[in-house]
């Protein structure tokens, strides 16, 4: 299982301008950065803004070696078709402990300001792609109206399966689209979930623009499992927007049916 965390600032023509951690109700944030107390590593990376050019790390750990760089970029107000993300699932990049982390964003933005953000995906060190032993593996059709916040991660909302209900049992995620105008990020709230070195994690990814948009390949079984639950208890979703606002999602959800053992729920995610 991983956890998807935020870094947001609206800045203007910006050299290397500090971004901001997003609220998050796992992770604690120092003055601007996350601080890990355990250890993680980052598995994936994401660098977003309308006039992007680079962003780097800025923690005092790796600075003693050099910076870190995400690259590719996405230099784009939204999520643009074929989003460009840092993998760094096959050799992971480990996050320092007991040191706040942050992020710097440099733009070639003329006039007035705009969002840069960071999208960190994280997860602990025993975290693998390892898919579990299952019955079938299927994608469905759900939907969703989880609230847009601006620049926030927003309120969670519940999941509809769109065609018909899934039998009865339990279920691995292990991928999932969600096309959503406006909405650059969405995360998974499992009702179920273990806690992962005591913290519960909310994993997630980039949203699409629209239906016809290029996906992120890794979103459908490339990040292991994402989390488990049973037929009586959907997970739930939230969205990181770009404006606060009434909003609807088209869900696709990769999954895994495990069997008809609630049992199985116990399984390490």
């Amino acid at each position: 299982m991983f956890h998807l965390l935020a870094y947001e600032e609206s800045v203007g023509a910006s050299t290397n301008t500090e971004l901001d951690a997003v609220a998050d109700e796992t992770f604690q944030i120092g003055v601007s950065g996350f601080r890990f107390f355990e250890q993680w590593m980052a598995i994936q990376l994401a660098y977003q803004a309308t006039s992007a050019v680079r962003a780097r790390s800025n923690v005092p750990f790796i600075n003693a070696i050099n910076r870190h760089h995400i690259f590719p970029i996405n230099r784009s107000a939204t999520v643009p078709s074929n989003p460009q993300v840092q993998d760094l699932r096959d050799y992971p990049f480990v996050l320092p402990r007991n040191e706040e982390f942050n992020w710097e964003s440099f733009t070639d933005q003329a006039t007035g300001n705009e969002a840069s953000r960071v999208f960190m995906w994280i997860a602990p060190p025993t975290w693998s792609k390892q898919l579990p032993p299952h019955i079938q593996r299927l994608t469905v059709r759900a939907t969703a109206s989880a609230a847009g916040t601006a620049d926030s991660w927003g309120a969670f909302g519940a999941l509809t399966l769109s065609d018909q209900d899934l039998r009865g049992g339990v279920y691995a995620v292990v991928g999932a689209q969600v096309f959503d105008a406006g909405s650059i990020a969405f995360r998974f709230n499992f009702g179920r979930a273990p806690y992962i070195q005591g913290r519960k994690l909310r994993p997630g990814g980039l949203c699409m623009e629209a239906l016809a948009n290029i996906p992120l390949p890794q979103q459908m079984g490339g990040q292991g499992v994402w989390g488990l639950f049973h037929t009586f208890e959907l997970p739930t979703i939230q969205v990181f927007a770009n404006a606060s606002a009434a909003s609807a999602q088209e869900i696709r959800l990769d999954l895994l049916y495990l069997g008809e053992d609630e049992n199985l729920l116990r399984l390490a995610a």
